[in-house]
């Protein structure tokens, strides 16, 4: 049989793609072309990888296929030793016309011209005369300030020019101020009240029927990771648990399950103590007959990670039942 040229894996012929690497298998006379990502051949005409999608380098051209047009040939070259033959260099691309980039020249130095000659213009024109300042009003003229003075009388010398006074600014009187008054005592802090233990958390009960209905549902459902994170990692014998349920599911799956919780009590902080019991129909899976079984249990319970978990279990017989009803009621 033929083998992969990429992982040398076994093949049927006409296969397309190696089942163990992905490569492409046909056509093993174009050579081997890998994909530069994920090192796997590909086919010479692909322009993407179909196995990781990257872009492919353009495939080398075959011996004696014709070279792309706008490349020259390429003249052999002579025996060892002699000077390759002279290459005529290829002949220039069509670009753009001469007279396009002289008409852009032109127009780049009119644009040029434009803004120096708006630079001189507004070089020349002076700073903006400044705003005239708000003045006083004006006061009398000279006639009348001469009119207004007293004139000298002769042989009397002058009275003296009245020294203005200054105006006494006005002192404000002083305001009365209100007496402060007395702070307002402040209200006594009453302490928050107390959460009760029912609102901060559900009830006992209430938490060991969550462990207990997930223990049902993994039982109809035969879900064994479900059913062991209802044990505790102290169970006795944990691995064995977890191998006669699953023999038992493989023999007798379970049709109906429902339990019945009683004689809840609080051990401790992280320990409590339950009834349970069981009502049970299954089915052998052979002879497709059905049982119904009813099942009691002493079960001992652990908090751990905030979820209650079987520790461990004592299945209750029909005498023990009574004999420790007798116990209580004395």
């Amino acid at each position: 049989m033929p083998e992969c040229p990429v992982c040398h894996t076994p093949y049927e012929e006409g296969r397309r793609y190696c089942s163990q690497c992905s490569s492409y298998l046909l056509n093993p006379e174009e050579g081997n072309r890998l994909c530069p990502q994920c090192h796997i051949r590909v086919a010479a005409a692909q322009e993407v990888c179909h196995n990781c999608n990257a872009a492919l380098p353009p495939a080398a051209a075959a011996p004696g296929s014709p070279a792309p047009e706008g490349v020259p040939p390429v003249r052999p070259v002579g025996p060892a030793g002699s000077r390759p033959a002279w290459v005529p260099p290829p002949p220039p691309r069509p670009g753009t016309p001469v007279w396009v980039w002289g008409a852009l020249a032109g127009a780049g130095l009119l644009i040029l011209m434009l803004l120096v000659t708006v630079i001189v213009l507004l070089g020349r024109k002076g700073p903006a005369p400044p705003e005239a300042a708000v003045s006083a009003p004006a006061g009398p003229t000279a006639k009348a300030q001469a009119a207004a003075e007293p004139q000298a009388q002769p042989g009397k010398s002058p009275a003296p020019a009245a020294t203005p006074v200054a105006p006494v600014p006005a002192v404000p009187a002083p305001v009365a101020e209100a007496p402060a008054a007395p702070p307002a005592p402040l209200a006594p802090t009453l302490p928050p009240a107390a959460t009760s233990a029912s609102t901060a958390e559900p009830a006992l009960e209430d938490q060991i029927k969550e462990t207990l209905n997930n223990l049902k549902e993994a039982q109809l459902n035969q879900d064994i990771i479900l059913f062991m994170s209802c044990y505790s990692y102290v169970f006795p014998t944990l691995d064995r648990k977890r191998k006669d349920t699953l023999a038992a599911w493989e023999n007798f799956p379970f049709l109906s399950l429902a339990y019945e919780l009683g004689k809840v009590k609080r051990k401790g902080p992280d320990k409590a103590q339950a009834r349970v019991t069981w009502t049970i129909q299954v089915q052998n899976r052979k002879t497709r007959q059905t049982r119904d079984l009813t099942q009691t249990f002493d079960v001992v319970l652990a908090r751990e990670l905030g979820k209650w978990r079987i520790s461990s279990l004592k299945e209750v017989k029909g005498d023990e039942d009574e004999d420790e009803d007798e116990d209580e009621d004395e």
